[in-house]
């Protein structure tokens, strides 16, 4: 186990701009499945692909969480420094019972699955009906890079991608809603990551250069505040589901389980 790397990455999830403000638009999608629930019982919520665990423990906050990480190492590391229960697992056979949860999470994960239509399949399969599965990406193929590398993905998504994969795999209910975040940034990304692919064409970068991810460049510099507020914005339009970005470099997706799709105030496809 490589303990420093596991320490390094949970650093990272608590102190990274993009990881603070992504958590920001993840409560605001959830807040949004809150607000239209009528079921007031304590709310089942399974975290696939947990990391070092970040995303349960604010989840915790909602209802009891059971978690699954792929990664051993990081599944015990997970558990040390949360203190919670984490399971070692895959997404593509969960050892949970159907319709276990009202809401299950996989927060930038199917990326990294090839079989992604299985992972899907398992993730609606262990939700329960009325219950949610809220799935982020990261957002267009052309936008591929280093970081992707780094990251071991095997694909980005569009929008529509992303609900079709839920649609093929798909048992019981229909798309709840769906968008982009960071959107503010996009334009930024797209520019830096056309830059660099012209550079490679002409050959003026050197593909000897260590890859890095995008996670490992300064966090520190002043403009690390601006960047998380910027994201940190966009949570009070996708959350209120009167307003969604045309693009951004992640894309999501509420996937709403059948009986809940009766007269629910959350569906809306945005």
């Amino acid at each position: 186990m490589n303990r420093e790397y596991y320490e390094q990455y949970r650093q990272v999830e608590l102190n990274h701009w993009w990881f603070q403000g992504r958590e920001v638009v993840l409560k605001s999608l959830v807040r949004r499945w809150l607000s239209a629930r009528t079921d007031s019982s304590p709310i089942r919520i399974l975290n696939v692909g947990c990391a070092t665990g970040r995303s349960s423990e604010w989840l915790a906050e909602i209802g009891h969480v059971e978690s699954v990480e792929y990664d051993a190492g990081c599944a015990e590391m997970a558990r040390q420094f949360t203190g919670m229960a984490i399971q070692q697992g895959s997404a593509e056979s969960l050892i949970y019972s159907d319709g276990s949860f009202d809401l299950v999470t996989a927060f930038d994960v199917l990326e990294h699955i090839q079989k992604d239509t299985v992972a899907a399949a398992e993730l609606m399969r262990v939700c329960a009906p009325d219950g949610l599965v809220l799935v982020t990406v990261p957002a267009f193929q052309w936008l591929w890079s280093d970081h992707d590398l780094v990251n071991q993905h095997w694909r980005r998504y569009r929008r529509k991608e992303l609900e079709a994969l839920f649609v093929q795999a798909s048992r019981d209910g229909a798309v709840a809603y769906s968008g982009y975040f960071n959107f503010w940034l996009c334009p930024v990304v797209m520019a830096v990551r056309l830059t660099q692919r012209l550079l490679k064409t002409l050959g003026l970068w050197s593909d000897k250069k260590p890859l890095i991810s995008d996670f490992q460049r300064d966090n520190q510099n002043p403009m690390a505040l601006v960047l998380r507020q910027l994201l940190s914005s966009e949570g009070r339009f996708v959350g209120s589901g009167r307003w969604w970005f045309p693009f951004g470099t992640s894309a999501y997706v509420g996937w709403l389980c059948a009986n809940a799709l009766k007269g629910s105030a959350v569906k809306n496809n945005s």
